[in-house]
């Protein structure tokens, strides 16, 4: 039905304009990794991660079809490749089916690799996310 009336029209707009405030909020992945039938991925807020400021990391697991992956007992551990300074936990909460989100501090800019290990349906479930961090 096409709306004719000017509040018909108003609300048609309005429904509008937050269609597309919402398409904008869309968040393109920072990084992503993936195995035979999984997909991990991983957006940031700020979006430029910076060292010594706080970040909030959410990672979202998902099959080849794009449904979420009930992934259960996840930890994740930062570690930088090429310093030597052993690996830093990172405290997941889980926000729902296949979501995740957590606080974190970066300690140095550089390529940085986030560890994740947990369970899939009892089985064994293990990925590595490589985030960039800094300019």
């Amino acid at each position: 039905m096409i709306a004719r009336t000017p509040a018909g029209i108003a609300r048609t707009v309005v429904v509008l304009l937050g269609a597309v405030a919402l398409a904008g909020c869309a968040r393109t992945p920072q990084a992503a990794t993936s195995g035979d039938d999984w997909r991990v991925e991983l957006t940031t807020e700020p979006q430029t991660v910076m060292a010594l400021h706080r970040v909030v990391l959410r990672l979202r697991v998902t099959d080849r079809n794009g449904a979420a992956l009930d992934i259960t007992d996840l930890t994740a551990d930062a570690d930088m490749p090429e310093m030597s300074h052993g690996k830093t936990r990172i405290s997941l909460r889980r926000t729902g089916v296949g979501a995740f989100e957590a606080g974190h501090t970066f300690s140095m800019d550089g390529r940085w690799e986030i560890h994740l290990g947990g369970r899939r349906e009892g089985r064994p479930f293990a990925a590595v996310v490589a985030l960039q961090v800094g300019r």
